[in-house]
């Protein structure tokens, strides 16, 4: 009977690690719609401090996607990119306190940490288009 319980809890706890891997890779891939309406037009995606790699899906994008990542006294890249072509809105970085634009000709657009912090806007084109998708790494510095 022992044993039985013991195997019992052993495949409990795996399926909870199975679950719990799950849930931490569908919180580093982030859908969003844009307000059609109204002034509003951000966006708001803090990367949660445990991701390293995830995908960005922007409905009908206007206005700013406003990307976030925070992890103290650490140094650390974050590339943007897309599987088949350029990213084709403008990126900044705005993680030195100061707008810079990135260069979005190149497959992967990359930036380096300022104080553990990145912070990076992406920009919609005045004209809407259905979607657009991009992924991100994270790389130690």
């Amino acid at each position: 009977m022992g044993k039985m319980v013991a195997a019992e809890v052993i495949c409990l706890l795996l399926q909870l690690l199975v679950i719990g891997f799950l849930s931490a890779d569908e919180e580093c891939n982030f859908a969003r719609a844009s307000q059609l309406e109204g002034n509003d037009k951000k966006i708001f995606y803090n990367i949660p401090m445990y991701c390293s790699a995830g995908k960005i899906s922007w409905h009908y994008p206007q206005g700013f996607l406003y990307i976030k990542l925070f992890i103290p006294n650490d140094h650390f890249t974050i590339c943007l990119f897309k599987r088949n072509g350029l990213i084709d809105f403008p990126v900044y970085d705005y993680s030195s306190g100061t707008r810079r634009k990135l260069n979005t000709s190149v497959q992967h657009v990359c930036t380096r940490s300022v104080d553990g912090l990145i912070e990076v806007h992406v920009e919609a084109h005045a004209h809407i288009v259905y979607m657009t998708t991009f992924n991100y790494t994270v790389n130690a510095a």
